[in-house]
């Protein structure tokens, strides 16, 4: 039986290490985002210039209302959307 790795089990530098990794596994991800491309652009960054948390800090944090608007936008799902909308039905 493997052991179950649990986060109150980790150092803090491991829980930072884990975070990272899970971070830039997204910001992958968000290269097919049409929302994240066009947010990140507005920003004048791409996701390859996210090297540190101190390159995620500077990000302007997103608002519920920038979500809201580029649905209202983009009807009915809006574009932050990282796959085409077949993958996203049952």
């Amino acid at each position: 039986m493997t052991e179950q790795i649990l986060p109150e089990n980790l150092s803090r530098d491991a829980i930072i290490d884990s975070q990272w990794k899970q971070l830039t596994g997204l910001l992958k991800a968000i290269e097919t985002n049409p929302f994240w491309m066009k947010r990140l652009s507005d920003l004048d960054v791409q996701p390859q210039d996210i090297n540190s948390w101190e390159d995620f800090r500077q990000l302007k944090p997103l608002t519920k209302q920038e979500l809201v608007i580029d649905q209202n936008e983009n009807l009915p799902y809006g574009t932050n959307l990282t796959y085409p909308r077949s993958r996203y039905t049952r």
